[in-house]
């Protein structure tokens, strides 16, 4: 699963373990 896709769990998950979510 890419990363990119992993970003729209990171609504609901840590922002801290979803640091490459938010550039």
């Amino acid at each position: 699963m890419p990363e990119e896709m992993s970003c729209a769990a990171c609504g609901f998950a840590n922002s801290t373990d979803h640091r490459f979510c938010r550039r």
